[in-house]
């Protein structure tokens, strides 16, 4: 696997992850009136959730990061392509469970812990 397709794999990579970050954070919860307070909680609850989950997080990064090393060492396209959509998919999953805890958590009525 030549360099260049190395980068072109790393830009397409990048390009989907950039297009998947601006449509998932469109999706929030939209403040209206009245709803001040419920979208404090609400992002209250998502940064709690992102410290409780960072090791984890910081974990998993370094381990494709580890793959994706090796599928270039290797010069396996298999590997790296997969590591890529492995990653893509897990942000995806693990931020739809950080909304599911937030809405969860913000929309019970009990507010702040």
């Amino acid at each position: 696997m030549a360099l260049s397709d190395w980068l072109i794999g790393l830009g397409v990579f990048c390009g989907f992850s950039a297009i998947i970050f601006v449509v998932r954070n469109a999706r929030g919860i939209k403040i209206e009136k009245g709803n001040e307070k419920l979208f404090e909680r609400f992002d209250f609850y998502k940064k709690k959730w992102r410290r409780k989950n960072l090791v984890k997080i910081i974990i998993f990064l370094v381990i494709i990061f580890i793959f994706f090393i090796i599928g270039k060492v290797l010069n396996s396209r298999w590997i790296f392509m997969i590591t890529g959509d492995i990653l893509i998919f897990s942000s995806v999953i693990a931020y739809d469970k950080m909304i599911a805890y937030a809405k969860e958590k913000a929309l019970n009525g009990k507010g702040k812990e």
